[in-house]
């Protein structure tokens, strides 16, 4: 059996999902669906003002705690179809968690380090689930086989689909062998949307972040383009160039893929952007004034506090708060209180 991973807990709790389940909740009314299929679960539409909290990061949630022997899932009806239909099936991945998948939760713990790191992958495993239900591997295989994503095939999944575009780039730059991404641009010269293949680390193009203006982003809902060299986080830390394809579907809506490999022919060879991370003096977010100036961390591509042992990885608002004196503190490495209160 491989490692237990977000993705194999993900594909296991497909095996709880019929043929005939998985149709209606990708054609068919998403709540019908769910009653019909997975009883007692029952499914009801609410206004976006109904809702009073953001324990999960879709327009819905799933409740159990009032009576576990009548479950709900509660969504907001003042979201497009689409994107309806991944909230609904990302919270039924949350019911089957607790019921008929429910041995899946000790993989989730033998992942996590904490409680807030298990739900926070529980979230990551039902968002999975969610686009491997929505957009499954007999599509991807039909549209884009084995070869290199191009936006074209984005396109092609959303128009035969009932995936959100999101959705769909999502579940498409996961797929991806090779260091990639899929972006979605709006009317503007800015990111809409942009998911990266794991390839490219940890590292992705927030929202409303700008493009290069001569890049073929830029006009990527005017002009179609080939494999020209784009760069992706354009003005951003850790930017790289990457080769670029894109689909101008309308006046508002452009779709482009990104790529280290080119996808015809092409004499434009990909410059190496400047690792200014490597000459920057680095200070550390918890010790202030001490240098970060130990070793080199391959993933924040940033060297260590000789402190506090920290790199840039992990930001200070995200320290526990201190049992103490109840402050969010920074605390060395595997202690139980700040260093203030040590």
């Amino acid at each position: 059996m491989p490692p237990t991973s977000v993705e194999r807990i993900a594909t296991e709790l497909l095996t709880h999902v019929s043929d005939d389940a998985t149709y209606d909740l990708r054609f068919e009314d998403p709540g019908v669906a769910i009653e019909r299929h997975f009883p007692p679960l029952r499914a009801r539409a609410l206004p976006r003002g109904s809702f009073v909290g953001d324990a999960c990061s879709t327009d819905g949630w799933y409740e159990n705690n009032i009576d576990p022997e009548k479950p709900w899932i509660f969504y907001s009806r003042d979201q497009s179809e689409r994107r309806v239909r991944f909230t609904v099936v990302h919270e039924l991945g949350h019911h089957l968690l607790q019921s008929s998948g429910s041995a899946l939760l000790d993989d989730l713990d033998e992942l996590g380090t904490s409680g807030e790191d298990v739900n926070a992958l529980e979230e990551t495993v039902c968002h999975q689930f969610a686009g491997a239900v929505l957009i499954p591997d007999s599509d991807l295989s039909e549209i884009i086989g084995g070869g290199q994503v191009l936006p074209g095939h984005v396109y092609e999944l959303y128009r035969h689909g009932a995936a959100s575009l999101e959705a769909i780039a999502v579940r498409v730059a996961s797929s991806m062998s090779y260091a990639g991404a899929v972006v979605i641009m709006g009317a503007g010269s800015e990111i809409g949307f942009c998911a990266s293949s794991p390839g490219l680390g940890r590292y992705w193009w927030p929202r409303a972040s700008a493009v290069d203006p001569s890049g073929p982003l830029a006009r990527a809902t005017i002009s179609e383009s080939q494999a020209v060299p784009e760069t992706f986080r354009f003005g951003l830390a850790y930017s790289s160039q990457l080769y670029c394809d894109t689909l101008p579907v309308n006046l508002n809506l452009g779709i482009a893929t990104l790529s280290d490999r080119p996808s015809v022919g092409t004499r434009a060879v990909l410059a190496e952007t400047e690792p200014r991370w490597r000459d920057e003096v680095q200070f550390c977010a918890w010790c202030i004034t001490v240098e970060r100036d130990r070793g080199w961390c391959e993933d924040c591509r940033g060297r260590y506090c000789r402190q506090c042992d920290r790199c840039g990885c992990i930001s200070p608002g995200e320290d526990a708060v201190c049992p103490v004196c109840r402050l969010r503190s920074p605390r060395r490495p595997g202690a139980s209180v700040c260093r203030d209160c040590e």
